[in-house]
């Protein structure tokens, strides 16, 4: 599965309500949809490139825990990491390959 298959299918999971999610985490798998729907147009000046995440990720698995049941296991992102750090690293500019999301805020509760 590649990695826009797997942020679809997490998406899909959110705006059916197989995971719960606050309003604003749904807009923004919404807005996510949408904006792979656009790619294909010409206009739309924005690609997702699976590569550039890719590498963020592959980057992401050379920490390992350090404390509790996973200490010094390599950290294995989970669903919303790879929605949320896929978004930031994966939309580029098409032309000039800058990245659509330089900041970002992330709170999470469980």
């Amino acid at each position: 599965m590649t990695l826009t298959d797997q942020l679809y299918q997490y998406c899909d999971d959110i705006l059916t309500r197989a995971i719960v999610a606050c309003q604003k985490h749904q807009w923004s798998c919404l807005r996510f949809i949408r904006d792979l729907e656009k790619t294909h147009k010409r206009e739309w000046e924005w690609v997702f490139d699976e590569d550039r995440a890719n590498r963020y990720f592959d980057w992401m698995r050379l920490f390992k825990h350090s404390k509790g049941p996973l200490a010094g296991q390599y950290k294995e992102p989970v669903d919303y990491e790879y929605f949320v750090y896929g978004n930031i690293y994966g939309w580029v500019h098409e032309e000039t390959e800058l990245r659509r999301f330089r900041r970002s805020y992330e709170q999470v509760g469980f």
